[in-house]
């Protein structure tokens, strides 16, 4: 079979960014390597063969999202450019071409979403989770000999995985529950959130949309009730077991070292400096950034190459909490605009993907919800080249679905 070039490219990046560059994250603690500079070397070529590919279509206005991203291009570069001794040019590019990406990437959603069926992100899904599984054990490992201070796991890809094993149902439950089973051994908050939050949107979607009847519903809803007050009558006994110190097994300490990281965000009797120490200074960034805007920033942004030092004396040009980042760099207006027209995707397009949508579009709506989540905790947004494409995705879903309702109304008429 010839491969299309929306196969090679998309297929490239999947391999960098959610098979080789996980896979490199041991090296990285061990300090024998630095992923970061293979993704800094192959994403710029890769956009770049992407806009040789799509050709005219990056002129095509087909989502309101692509004038606004162009306006808030223009925007940042001029802002950014009168930002007097805070102009910083590595971080000045760096924006820019996070917003330039996110263009391609939309564009490239809305023309190649036909191109990539379920085999493509089968595939590469499978090789994503056995990547982040080897990683983290990996680092497990390492970090219980001692070898690095820090657990450090790359489970966003859980998000990818979780996603493509959503869409599946209910062919994929075998790999959606290995991808639970490595989050919450992972120390990481952010995707293990991410991963439950989508797995519910898939539980409740179905039973709200996909049932024939109100009795079906409350049936469907009173079993899975019943099942969950099962499964934590079992569960609640083990708990101390579960998060003592004594246990030896490398599963459960790294369960023990993610679920009490998950707790101290919501311990009651704690000052800033120790709530900023539990979410990772997060808290601290918040403070840099909000601190740094004057009058009009919160409408244009400070602009591209904004950047502030901690305390710690380390500079930083984006914000883990996404929506203060773009907040901060290119103004509230489009910080709103973004989120608000991720969300009407989302609402407006889910019971028709649920029902007609192709794979590619329900991989698309339930990538989005777990990569939005996440964003909340990691800056994310624009990093990962997936969220813009499955915008595109989603945008020339909401168009499909738009001509094949006039479709039938015309044919109504006709009759």
């Amino acid at each position: 079979m010839r491969l299309k070039h929306a196969q090679i490219l998309i297929g490239t990046y999947l391999l960098v960014a959610f098979v080789l560059i996980p896979l490199m994250t041991p090296l990285r603690q061990l300090g024998t390597a630095t992923p970061g500079l293979i993704r800094a070397a192959v994403i710029p070529p890769l956009i770049f063969l992407i806009i040789l590919s799509l050709g005219r279509n990056l002129t095509k206005l087909n989502s309101m999202l692509m004038p606004v991203l162009l306006l808030t291009f223009l925007q940042a570069a001029i802002v950014g450019l009168w930002s007097g001794p805070d102009f910083d040019l590595r971080s000045y590019l760096s924006h820019l071409f996070q917003l330039f990406s996110a263009y391609v990437m939309l564009v490239c959603g809305m023309t190649w979403s036909d191109s990539l069926g379920i085999r493509f992100w089968k595939r590469f899904s499978f090789m994503a989770l056995l990547s982040v599984s080897v990683s983290s054990l990996t680092s497990i490992s390492l970090w219980l000999d001692q070898e690095i201070g820090r657990l450090y796991t790359p489970a966003y890809v859980l998000v990818f995985v979780s996603a493509v094993s959503l869409s599946m149902h209910p062919k994929g439950k075998l790999q959606n529950s290995a991808a639970v089973l490595m989050a919450v051994v992972s120390n990481k908050r952010g995707p293990l959130i991410s991963v439950l939050v989508m797995i519910c949107a898939a539980i409740t979607s179905r039973f709200a949309f996909w049932g024939t009847g109100g009795s079906k519903i409350r049936k469907n809803s009173i079993i899975l009730a019943f099942s969950l007050a099962l499964v934590l009558l079992l569960i609640a006994p083990l708990l101390p077991i579960l998060l003592s110190e004594e246990i030896n097994h490398p599963f459960m300490q790294a369960f023990t070292k993610t679920t009490e990281r998950l707790f101290s965000l919501f311990a009651t009797e704690q000052d800033q400096i120790s709530f900023n120490a539990a979410s990772a200074g997060r808290i601290e960034e918040i403070d840099l950034a909000l601190n740094s805007l004057r009058g009009a920033d919160y409408f244009f942004g400070r602009g591209a190459g904004w950047t502030e030092i901690t305390a710690y004396g380390k500079g930083i040009h984006n914000i883990h909490f996404t929506p203060i980042s773009l907040l901060t760099v290119f103004g509230f207006p489009f910080a709103i605009f973004v989120y608000a027209y991720a969300a009407w995707l989302i609402v407006s397009m889910l019971k028709w993907i649920l029902a007609n949508g192709s794979h590619t579009e329900k991989v698309a709506l339930f990538y989005l919800i777990g990569s939005l989540v996440h964003t909340m905790t990691a800056y994310s947004l624009f990093v990962d080249l997936l969220n813009f494409f499955f915008l595109g995705v989603l945008a020339r879903a909401h168009t499909r679905r738009k001509r094949h309702k006039y479709q039938i109304e015309h044919a109504v008429n006709t009759v």
